[in-house]
């Protein structure tokens, strides 16, 4: 990158190439335009703001379901527990031997995601 001093930078949005060969100057009849470095977070801030599009994501209300039903958390927490002191794991997770592709488990996949994601 070629600058006039430390305190300046090129404007990034400039369609002009850099030869190698030049110094690390700018001379006068360089077409680039120059800002100023403290200004080039709101350069570039400005340049990539239509990539973004930050809207807010509503936060489900969280409820606690046994609330009304303690006899629904007595019967959670007994399953919960046999489950893991009996370490079964569910099949169609991916986890035994005989889900896995080439005979190893595998070392990635595909999320889907979005409204078609089922």
């Amino acid at each position: 990158m070629n600058v006039e001093n430390e305190d300046e930078v090129e404007d990034p949005t400039s369609d002009s190439e850099t030869d190698s060969s030049e110094s690390d100057t700018v001379s006068d009849s360089d077409d680039r335009e120059m800002f100023p470095l403290e200004d080039l977070e709101k350069i570039i801030s400005e340049n990539n703001a239509p990539n973004f599009h930050h809207h807010s994501v509503q936060v489900p209300n969280y409820t606690n379901p046994f609330i009304a039903h303690p006899e629904l958390k007595e019967a959670f927490v007994e399953t919960l527990q046999h489950v893991t002191t009996t370490n079964f794991i569910s099949h169609g997770l991916g986890f035994h031997p005989e889900e896995w592709d080439n005979d190893r488990y595998p070392t990635g996949e595909t999320i889907c995601i979005g409204a078609w994601a089922s």
